[in-house]
C-alpha cells in the first residue's frame, strides 16, 4: 500500500502551515468580489463614491488578521456593515455579507463561548437596529429572521470548530502524558532490575571471596604438616576463583543488557 500522503492531505498540510496566507487570500478574494459588483454598477452595494468603496474594503480586508484579533476584526467589519446598511437604498439586500459571517465564525472558533456569544448577540442587535431604520415593519421581520439565522449558524460552526480543536489538543496532551508515563515506568523497571542484579553480584562475590579466604587460611595452617591437604585446599581455591569469575561475567552481562532500553515491535 502506498504510504505517501494524498494530494488533499498535502494541500491541507500546506494550508495549516500558512494560516496568514489563507486569511489574506480569503480577505482579498471577498474584497475583489465586492469591488467587482461595484464596478459592474450593481445597486446592491450602495451608491457610487469613495465611501462605498471604503466600506466594502472594511467589510473584507480586516479578515487578514482575523485569527490574531478576532474581536477587533468583528467590531470593524460589523461597524462598517451597519454604516453600509444605513447608506443602502431601501430596495437593496440588507442581509449580512460574507465577510461578517467569516468574522462571526472566527469569534466563535477563537474565543471562549461566553464572550463570543455576547459579541455575536451585540452584532445581531446592531444589524437589526440598522435594518429597522431603513425598511418597513414587514421587511424588518423578514430581514431580522434571515440575519439572525445566518449569524447563529456562523457562530455555531465556529464554536463547534473550537470544541473540536480543544478536544484534539486534549487528546494530544493525554497521549504525550501516557507516553511519558510509559517511558518513566520502563526506566524505573530498568533501574530496579539493575539494582537487583547489583545486589546479586555483591552476594556472589562476597560468598566466593569468603570461601577463598577460609580455604586459604586452612591451607596455610596445614601447609607444613599436611601438604596433601594444603594442595587440595589450593585446588579448591582455584575452582572457587574460576567459578567466581564465571558468575561475575554472567552477572555483568545481564547487568549490561538491563541498561539497554527495550524497543517495542512496530
Amino acid at each position: 500500500m502506498d504510504a505517501r500522503p494524498s494530494a488533499l492531505a498535502r494541500i491541507r498540510a500546506a494550508l495549516a502551515a500558512s494560516p496568514l496566507a489563507v486569511d489574506a487570500a480569503i480577505a482579498v478574494g471577498l474584497a475583489l468580489l465586492s469591488l467587482g459588483s461595484y464596478a459592474g454598477g450593481s445597486t446592491q452595494v450602495g451608491p457610487p463614491g469613495a465611501v462605498t468603496i471604503a466600506l466594502l474594503l472594511l467589510e473584507s480586508l480586516p479578515l487578514i488578521v482575523r485569527r490574531r484579533f478576532p474581536a477587533l476584526v468583528l467590531a470593524v467589519i460589523g461597524g462598517a456593515t451597519v454604516v453600509h446598511i444605513l447608506l443602502l437604498p431601501a430596495d437593496a439586500d440588507l442581509s449580512a455579507g460574507l465577510g461578517i459571517l467569516v468574522a462571526v465564525y472566527t469569534v466563535g472558533e477563537r474565543l471562549a463561548r461566553r464572550p463570543s456569544l455576547l459579541l455575536t448577540a451585540a452584532l445581531g442587535v446592531s444589524l437589526v437596529t440598522a435594518i429597522a431604520l431603513r425598511v418597513d415593519l414587514a421587511a424588518v421581520l423578514q430581514s431580522t429572521v434571515q440575519t439572525l439565522l445566518i449569524l447563529a449558524v456562523a457562530w455555531l460552526l465556529g464554536d463547534s470548530a473550537r470544541i473540536r480543536r480543544l478536544y484534539a489538543a486534549t487528546l494530544e496532551e493525554r497521549t504525550l502524558l501516557l507516553e511519558r508515563e510509559r517511558e518513566e515506568r520502563a526506566a524505573q523497571a530498568v533501574r530496579e532490575e539493575r539494582e537487583h542484579i547489583a545486589r546479586e553480584l555483591h552476594d556472589v562475590v562476597t560468598h566466593h571471596v569468603s570461601v577463598i579466604v577460609i580455604q586459604a587460611g586452612g591451607a596455610a595452617r596445614v601447609l607444613d604438616k599436611r601438604p596433601d591437604e594444603a594442595r587440595l585446599a589450593l585446588e579448591a581455591i582455584a575452582v572457587t576463583g574460576r567459578q567466581a569469575l564465571t558468575d561475575m561475567r554472567r552477572m555483568l552481562g545481564i547487568l549490561g543488557e538491563a541498561s539497554v532500553p527495550v524497543k517495542e515491535d512496530e
